[in-house]
């Protein structure tokens, strides 16, 4: 890619900016999950310890009764990683590492 399609590509980014502020994004991605899954996500902060100021807890609820919980940490560095453990109330438990 060239210079100028770099430089072409940042201003555009700043442009669409203002559309894709992280509550717009957090309230779009929560809603869809609501729709998709019939659950509910709401904040758990101060409800587990966090590594950044930034990181926020979440739990995920169906009716009304907590089933998994997970950390969002939406300015993380490679170095970091996020842990995502959902369980639910019979057997099944599955876990997933993604760097963000």
């Amino acid at each position: 890619m060239s210079r100028h399609s770099y430089e072409a590509l940042a201003s555009q980014e700043e442009d669409l900016r203002p559309y894709f502020s992280l509550p717009r994004v957090l309230d779009g991605l929560f809603s869809l999950v609501t729709r998709l899954f019939d659950v509910e996500i709401v904040a758990a902060d101060g409800k587990a310890p966090v590594w950044d100021k930034d990181v926020r807890f979440f739990q995920i609820n169906r009716n009304s009764q907590p089933i998994a919980y997970f950390y969002l940490d939406p300015y993380s560095v490679l170095a970091y990683s996020c842990t995502f453990t959902y369980t639910l109330t019979y057997i099944h438990m599955f876990t997933c590492v993604c760097v963000c």
